[in-house]
């Protein structure tokens, strides 16, 4: 809940929740606050309606108006994703130079896909190969990542980079 307060939270970079937006114009924000850098990335994401992993900030505005709390105004049309961004719903980046000058970076799988007249059913999610994930992580340099990925029954398993320590994951 204290998540979506911006900085006014001082545990803000403990949170384990990542900030999204159905808006494009506050998703540039988020990617770049301060403006300091000459490009930023927005990634465009699906998927999050209906999975435990998100939560949309009207949803939380709900949950605590029937307990009486009055929160946040949603001004950001927020939504929360819990532990990481999921990269089988990235249908791609945006690569942002300024406002309404970017580039498009679709998805290579989607591409080929429409490339190949191939029906593609987004609801099982965009097929990325991630087999070797630790071993490139290692490769460019990472020494300590969190990642997750789906266990059999569709929960999620979180591990570290360069050990042995697994967890599973909670959800909303």
């Amino acid at each position: 809940m204290l998540h979506n307060i911006g900085n006014a939270w001082c545990d803000k970079k403990k949170s384990p929740l990542i900030s999204a937006s159905s808006s494009f114009e506050t998703a540039c924000e988020f990617s770049n606050p301060t403006n300091i850098e000459k490009t930023s990335i927005v990634i465009a994401e699906y998927g999050y309606e209906d999975s435990p992993y998100f939560i949309r900030t009207e949803k939380l505005n709900e949950i605590l108006k029937n307990f009486g709390v009055e929160w946040y105004e949603d001004i950001h049309k927020e939504i929360m994703m819990l532990d990481g961004i999921y990269t089988h719903y990235i249908l791609g980046i945006f690569d942002i130079r300024d406002m309404g000058d970017y580039d498009f970076i679709m998805n290579p799988w989607l591409y080929e896909q429409f490339k190949k007249d191939i029906d593609i059913d987004l609801k099982k999610g965009i097929n990325v190969e991630q087999t070797d994930f630790e071993e490139i992580a290692k490769k460019i340099g990472y020494k300590k990542v969190n990642y997750f990925r789906s266990d059999e029954s569709n929960g999620r398993i979180i591990k570290e980079l360069q050990s042995k320590k697994i967890s599973k994951g909670g959800c909303f």
